[in-house]
């Protein structure tokens, strides 16, 4: 079975923007999740990158207040839906927005790494 082995936010920025201008394509944050046999995929959130790279540093406290990271390591990425649901349950904030525009991107990325 292949199993999750590494979660990573990647923070992608523009050179140069001007915050009046309202653009939404300034920055973004990108979910790689690497399987144990290399295979990656790529799973894109429009939250502000530092915050969505924060969240995923978050260590877990105890068995409510999990780390996605810790939630995510060793699971099946071929089986989104567990992972999902598991965040839900045991997540601290999963209320919060930014959680689940984590999940979404991790269910994303954990899609393409299907060959």
């Amino acid at each position: 079975m292949v199993k999750i082995a590494k979660i990573e936010c990647l923070q992608l920025r523009g050179p140069q923007f001007n915050a009046a201008d309202c653009d939404g394509t300034v920055d973004t944050a990108v979910i790689r999740v690497t399987a144990d046999n290399g295979v990656y995929g790529l799973g894109e959130t429009d939250a502000p990158p530092n915050a969505i790279a924060a969240l995923l540093e978050v260590p877990s406290a105890h068995i409510w207040s999990m780390s996605i990271r810790d939630l995510l390591l060793g699971e099946n990425p071929l089986e989104v839906e567990r992972p999902w649901d598991n965040s839900r349950s045991n997540v601290f904030g999963t209320k919060c927005t930014t959680a689940r525009f984590i999940m979404a991107a991790v269910v994303s990325a954990s899609c393409s790494c299907r060959r």
